[in-house]
C-alpha cells in the first residue's frame, strides 16, 4: 500500500499506477488509519459527488484502525478520501470490479 499523511482531502487514482485496469468501476480497498492524536472519522467515496455524511471508519481514541470498503470509482476512475483531523493514512487495493 501508499502510505500519506494528510490532513483533508486526497483524491486517488487507483488505476494510475498500480497495475489496475483502467475499466474497473469499483474497487476493494483497506483502509488503515494511524491517527496523532485521535480521528473523529475518515470517509471515503466517488470523485465528482458530493461527500457523504457516514464515515467509513472512525478512530475516536487515536488508535491504529482499519476497515474494508467496496467504493465505486468515480471521476477519471477515481476516489476521494476525507479526514476530519491529521493522520497517517495506509490504502491497499485488493480488488476490483469491472463491466
Amino acid at each position: 500500500g501508499r502510505r500519506t499523511r494528510f490532513s483533508r482531502l486526497r483524491r486517488c487514482v487507483p488505476a494510475s499506477g498500480c497495475g489496475l485496469p483502467a475499466n474497473a468501476r469499483a474497487y476493494s480497498f483497506n483502509v488503515t488509519v494511524v491517527p496523532s492524536p485521535a480521528l473523529a472519522y475518515l470517509t471515503t467515496w466517488p470523485a465528482g459527488l458530493l461527500r457523504p455524511l457516514v464515515s467509513t471508519l472512525n478512530s475516536f481514541r487515536g488508535y491504529v484502525v482499519a476497515n474494508a470498503a467496496i467504493v465505486p470509482a468515480g471521476t477519471d476512475g477515481a476516489v476521494n478520501f476525507y479526514v476530519t483531523d491529521p493522520t497517517n493514512l495506509v490504502v491497499d487495493v485488493n480488488g476490483y470490479f469491472v463491466h
